[in-house]
């Protein structure tokens, strides 16, 4: 016999369980840009958007974007929004190249509900 006066030496209690999602799927593009055509420009000039979500379907994680190839300096991406500029001056005459393979990456920021790292897609 314990302190409380039962005799079984079984507790029970009942439990409530509640399953959370999980940042387990990467995001993905709302719009992918194959390829856009940009005339010659000035440095500072919006060259066009991206756009990514989360596909989780309870936790939605901010984006982050970043250029992650092919960009030579001529090109940023602002991090919040997926605008990208010119960084330098697009003029036809004086480049060496006439195209730019830009793979722009756009990361889940993990909230304080996620588990784990990033998750990123690529175009």
């Amino acid at each position: 016999m314990d302190k409380r006066g039962t005799t079984s030496g079984n507790v029970e209690q009942q439990v409530m369980v509640f399953v959370q999602d999980i940042s387990d799927m990467p995001p993905f593009w709302e719009t992918p840009v194959p390829s856009i055509i940009l005339p010659e420009c000035n440095a500072m000039t919006l060259a066009f958007n991206v756009t990514a979500q989360d596909r989780d379907v309870t936790i939605k994680n901010s984006i982050t974007y970043s250029i992650t190839e092919g960009n030579d300096g001529y090109f940023k991406i602002d991090p919040e929004n997926g605008s990208v500029t010119t960084v330098k001056d697009i003029d036809r005459e004086e480049l060496e190249t006439l195209s730019f393979a830009l793979k722009i990456k756009a990361t889940e920021v993990p909230g304080q509900a996620s588990v784990n790292g990033e998750d990123s897609s690529t175009q």
